[in-house]
């Protein structure tokens, strides 16, 4: 019997698994704490979407817990409401981006790189993922006699968990990367903070990349809420329904972008490896026994 679960990203592979206590955490230079400052302001303006201000929130507290630890990593937030640490177009230094408009956060992503644009994609097409944002901050922390400032590509909020992101292509790695994220994912494990280094391999995993751009492509679609509600009650009746029933290879179906919809939201489930078509199988969500994708 097929298993159906919630369309997620791929499972993230574990390229820097080590534990804390591998690290001498009790010799390693720390900075002094952080003194407050009220003329800085880290919230985000009123206009932010709801996903944005939810993220910046948990960052806000993720760098006020490392400051009153005393830890060995200080992160630096965007001020007086930026979005970013950095900005990506500037004529100081000119980066090539990708842009990238998102459902979830109702704004645009800015991206440096393709990986990072997959990554986005697949973000804002899994309901677990319920916030994510580019270029969140700033670390810095000492390594190897040197001082680091690191910034990376993404914070995610996983569910409960805050992950932080960075991307790079496989050819590109190098054994400093290596030990540098070991010693990250040992420094903000103990804190709570998952941090991975993820690859092309990662994210073009199966065909997940794909069903993230079917999803979004359908469910950008302006639709009316009885249509959702239509496409629910369809479904609840029959248990199991294919795509083709709701019109998948129709261009023009209300009905496609309704289903497409309620598997964004996470309230209908579908096959993770199947590729998308008319064939597969979705039905509702048993949030009963809480259904869910996986994140390494």
């Amino acid at each position: 019997m097929n298993q159906f679960i919630s369309y997620a990203p791929a499972p993230a592979a574990n390229l820097c698994s080590l534990a804390a206590t591998d690290f001498d955490l009790f010799t390693t230079p720390s900075f002094p704490p952080a003194c407050p400052d009220p003329i800085i302001s880290y919230e985000l303006p009123s206009r932010a979407s709801a996903a944005d201000k939810e993220i910046r929130s948990r960052l806000i507290k993720t760098q006020q817990q490392l400051s009153d630890l005393g830890a060995c990593i200080q992160m630096q937030l965007p001020q007086n409401g930026d979005q970013r640490i950095r900005n990506l177009i500037s004529r100081a230094a000119m980066r090539p981006t990708i842009k990238f408009p998102s459902m979830k956060l109702d704004r645009t992503v800015e991206c440096e790189s393709l990986l990072e644009y997959e990554g986005a994609m697949l973000f804002d097409a899994s309901y677990l993922c319920s916030a994510f944002c580019e270029q969140p901050f700033a670390l810095q922390f000492h390594f190897d006699g040197d001082l680091i400032r690191h910034v990376p590509d993404f914070a995610v909020l996983w569910g409960q968990k805050l992950v932080i992101i960075e991307y790079k292509f496989s050819h590109t790695i190098t054994k400093l990367d290596l030990e540098k994220t070991r010693y990250l994912q040992a420094m903000l494990r103990i804190r709570g903070v998952d941090y991975q280094l993820l690859t092309e391999h990662d994210v073009r995993l199966g065909h997940r990349l794909e069903n993230a751009k079917q999803l979004l492509r359908r469910g950008r679609q302006p639709q009316a809420v009885m249509g959702q509600l239509q496409s629910y009650e369809m479904l609840r009746r029959k248990r199991v329904m294919t795509l083709g029933e709701f019109g998948w290879n129709s261009p023009n179906s209300e009905l496609a972008c309704s289903i497409a919809k309620l598997l964004l939201d996470g309230r209908a489930v579908m096959e993770r490896d199947e590729l998308l078509g008319s064939q597969s199988k979705v039905r509702i969500a048993d949030l009963q026994i809480g259904e869910q994708g996986e994140w390494a």
